[in-house]
């Protein structure tokens, strides 16, 4: 790769090649870092606990509601509920859920461990 003179350039040595690393690839790469880091350290969204009880239905039915339960004004309207994988997801994320075993359910909560033979 060719350096240009016009921005400044970090030579990398790699085996026998040699990499340049631009000033303007560490600014995006640390722009990217920081979003990243903003990102993780974002507020709980307000329908975090809306996803973790829908998750919950789905594991204990075994079904995906397709009726909204939860709300004052649409009890019993048709939902369409196009977040049902995130919702189970998102509620054995937070460490709830169950394993059946011959026929046996087992509930564990965060920070069981189960052996199966």
């Amino acid at each position: 790769m060719r350096d240009t003179g016009s921005r400044s350039a970090l030579g990398v040595i790699h085996g026998a090649a040699q990499f340049k690393v631009h000033s303007s690839h560490l600014a995006v790469g640390l722009l990217f870092s920081v979003a990243g880091i903003l990102a993780c350290m974002a507020p709980v969204q307000s329908d975090t606990w809306w996803l973790l009880r829908a998750g919950q239905d789905i594991w204990s039915t075994g079904t995906v509601p397709l009726a909204d339960a939860y709300s004052h004004t649409a009890v019993g309207r048709h939902w369409w509920n196009h977040e049902w994988l995130t919702e189970a997801l998102f509620y054995v994320l937070d460490g709830r859920g169950y394993d059946i075993h011959d026929g046996v359910k087992e509930e564990w909560e965060e920070g069981d461990v189960e052996v199966v033979d």
